[in-house]
């Protein structure tokens, strides 16, 4: 439990910056509750620290692997890690950086740690010196650059003695399962099959997430595979490698009820829950305390039973009501207006762009007749409407690639996750998403995202994912369970979609809660406890959209 600087501040970060989000969360809040108080003592550093491109070979690593801090925005990190230490916290740090990311060939750095790789084995061991000089507790190591073998980095670790948190995060490909034998670790008494290998603390199952309700419930569907409900024996998440959907969007989504919603359902999978607000705003602080600082929210995701019964917590089903019976034929449909961007797959590359000439400021048209509006706002979708030559229409194709608004706006053009369909604005980086090539041959403008590369199209419906509203996950009622001890069960039931008056019917059986004689039903935001039904079966009150019922089941009264 803990923050993290990056859903924040993005690459607008300095030890300033950390120092105070460090004291924001030790201080009281609106109930006379500190973050700290509630258990989020983990304050942690992300990228952009770096000295980029003052390393060997233009990085930002020495030429014997140790990193070049920024020292103009971060003049001492063990006087910044001191400062959290002093005031009851832990300090996590970033590695493998996406900002200027690094696949500099340097002999200096020794010889690759993976075959095939530049990932010298000198620069694993200058990160791991500098996370223990510089006093940090914990590191996440994201899938940016050439350093992602993290069974090494573990060897590594390991080998210093000092407990440090290690973050995988790279983006739900490198999970339990995806490994090798470890080397070295995964020998003897602590030998363990392929499958359950685990050398982190906590894996990413996810691309980035953004600040829409959309990204917040695909990013929440891909944990499934990690802790089936209906399977327990496939479950590879648990005590000491937790799946993890990304860091906590709470306080930066469009409503209180989609805070809560998302809070929750990280709380029901077990998932880390890393705040990302903007701790020194009041406003929002006021708007989600009641959420992040809520026992028994935090209960059900610290709380786990024992035995077989032991689960992290899982999607017990899904599914969508059916749609209300259709009123009367409206007249002809009106004429569209507008487009909006997508990122599709490159395989049959969609043409019929026009972009300025390198350098040079002009539209992006497309052969509808539309042009691509900017956006000043970050991770937000793209439109296209009737090409007006207004300023919010011209843009800048840089040498790189990236594309962004001329002028003051730099936010770029990005294919959200990699992967689309979604296609937003952000913080111009050297993100494959984000650099991309226009054939003037075809008409067509792709990223340079090699066997994941995504094309730009224009369609008169929003892409899934791309800061619309909607399920995110397909159905759009959503029934997760979480065993806890004693014989309770979590339930978390999500309107995930845009209806009204959702009511949502669910078995204690299929939750797995059972009882012979009386028991009790709290709702963890509401905070109220009544009886729990003699039956097998329990109905919700009405949910509105985006919204959740979140409830505690147990043979007793609960403990709250």
């Amino acid at each position: 439990m803990g923050w993290r600087s990056w859903n924040c501040y993005h690459a607008d970060i300095s030890q300033v910056k950390m120092t105070i989000a460090a004291d924001a969360m030790v201080a009281k809040g609106p109930n006379g509750a500190s973050l700290l108080d509630s258990g989020f003592n983990n304050c942690g550093l992300d990228d952009y620290y770096q000295a980029c491109g003052t390393g060997a070979g233009g990085s930002f690593h020495n030429a014997s692997g140790y990193p070049m801090i920024d020292h103009a925005k971060f003049p001492s990190m063990k006087a910044m890690t001191d400062h959290a230490h002093s005031i009851g916290l832990r300090m996590g740090w970033y590695g493998n950086n996406c900002g200027c990311n690094e696949h500099q060939n340097v002999a200096s750095w020794g010889p690759p740690a993976t075959k095939g790789q530049h990932d010298g084995i000198r620069h694993y061991q200058g990160d791991i010196q500098a996370t223990i000089d510089f006093g940090f507790d914990g590191i996440k190591l994201d899938g940016c650059g050439e350093f992602k073998n993290l069974s090494y980095f573990a060897e590594l670790m390991n080998a210093t003695g000092k407990p440090i948190l290690v973050e995988d995060c790279h983006w739900g490909g490198d999970g339990p399962g995806d490994w090798g034998d470890g080397g070295k670790l995964n020998s003897g008494a602590n030998e363990v099959s392929q499958e359950k290998w685990c050398p982190f603390n906590f894996f990413r199952t996810s691309g980035d997430i953004n600040n829409h309700w959309s990204s917040v419930m695909a990013n929440l569907q891909t944990v499934v595979k990690h802790q089936p409900w209906d399977n327990s024996s496939l479950v590879r998440t648990g005590p000491g490698c937790w799946s993890y959907p990304d860091m906590l969007e709470v306080g930066n989504l469009a409503s209180f009820e989609e805070d809560r919603s998302h809070f929750g359902a990280w709380c029901v999978i077990s998932a880390p829950l890393i705040l990302g607000h903007d701790l020194a705003n009041n406003v929002t602080n006021a708007l989600i305390w009641p959420i992040v600082t809520n026992k028994a929210a935090i209960s059900v995701s610290q709380s786990f039973a024992e035995g077989d019964a032991m689960h992290p917590g899982g999607l017990v089903r899904k599914y969508t009501p059916p749609a209300p019976a259709p009123g009367p034929p409206s007249p002809s449909p009106p004429s569209a207006t507008k487009q909006y961007l997508w990122g599709v797959s490159a395989k049959s590359p969609p043409g019929g762009w026009s972009v300025p000439a390198a350098g040079a400021t002009g539209p992006i048209k497309h052969a509808s007749g539309f042009c691509i509006n900017g956006q000043t706002k970050k991770s937000t979708e793209y439109e296209l409407t009737s090409c007006t030559g207004a300023a919010i229409q011209d843009f800048v194709l840089e040498s790189n690639g990236n594309l962004h608004m001329a002028g003051g706006g730099k936010y770029c053009l990005a294919v959200e996750d990699f992967n689309g369909p979604g296609v937003v604005s952000w913080q111009c980086n050297t993100g494959t998403n984000e650099e991309m090539a226009f054939d003037a041959a075809t008409g067509s403008i792709c990223d340079k995202g090699g066997a994941n590369e995504r094309c730009l199209d224009a369609k008169p419906a929003k892409p899934a994912g791309g800061g619309g509203g909607g399920g995110g996950g397909g159905d759009t009622v959503q029934i997760w369970a979480k065993p806890q001890p004693n014989g309770a069960v979590a339930v978390l039931v999500i309107n995930a979609g845009d209806d009204d008056n959702v009511v949502v019917p669910f078995s204690m059986s299929e939750v797995r809660f059972s009882h012979s004689g009386a028991a009790s039903v709290l709702n963890i935001w509401t905070g109220k406890t009544t009886a729990a039904p003699a039956g097998d079966s329990y109905t919700t009150d009405s949910i509105a959209p985006h919204d959740s019922r979140f409830y505690l089941f147990s043979p007793a009264d609960p403990p709250f």
